[in-house]
């Protein structure tokens, strides 16, 4: 089927869904999955962190000044 060059070309490119669209459709939302997994890891990090100093008594400012002593 020959195109009709008379409409615009955004409504000729809407008509078909390439491969490669589809590819990079796919690739973005496992972008999209890994950053959210890297940020709730990172929070995860953040806390455990926190939570480990507060066990020992000390925060993290606390426990790096002390070995000046």
């Amino acid at each position: 089927m020959a195109p009709d060059y008379d409409r615009s070309p955004e409504l000729f490119w809407a008509q078909e869904t390439s491969v490669a669209q589809i590819f990079f459709d796919k690739i973005e939302g496992i972008v999209w999955v890994l950053a959210g997994v890297a940020a709730l890891l990172g929070i995860a990090m953040i806390l455990a962190i926190r939570l480990m100093g507060e066990k020992k008594g000390k925060g993290l400012n606390e426990s790096q000044n002390t070995k000046k002593n």
